[in-house]
């Protein structure tokens, strides 16, 4: 194993920076977008659907009158819906959320405004 800072790690072992060659020749790697991220969590939906649509696909081969391939199906269908969701959540609704709540001005924010929840209120 080379020494000190020829030795590429993965993190775990002994920190890294991600200033090496290494890394700066995978910045080039495409990132996820809007549309990709839709186009996940349409495929997922798609995987999780497939048993439903199409039984006879999925024989029941488990003790329990399962099929593996229809779980995994769903197994994966809900991971990929998850990622693909939570992408455009955190990179398309949010912002916009914050961009829109950013552009009340400060005199309707009273509007808004909740009650304290400690105040006693006489009946």
């Amino acid at each position: 194993m080379p020494k000190g800072g020829d030795w590429h790690t993965n993190g775990f072992g002994g920190g890294h920076d991600h200033r090496c060659d290494a890394c700066r020749k995978r910045k080039g790697a495409a990132r996820v977008n809007g549309p990709n991220a839709l186009i996940f969590a349409l495929l997922g939906t798609a995987m999780g659907l497939l048993p439903a649509l199409a039984p006879s696909w999925f024989p029941p081969n488990g003790a329990d009158g399962t099929s593996a391939r229809a779980l995994w199906l769903d197994t994966m269908g809900a991971v990929q819906v998850a990622l693909g969701l939570g992408h455009l959540v955190g990179a398309r609704f949010v912002p916009a959320a914050l961009r829109v709540l950013r552009a009340i001005p400060a005199s309707d924010l009273g509007a808004f405004a909740v009650p304290d929840p400690h105040t006693v209120v006489a009946r």
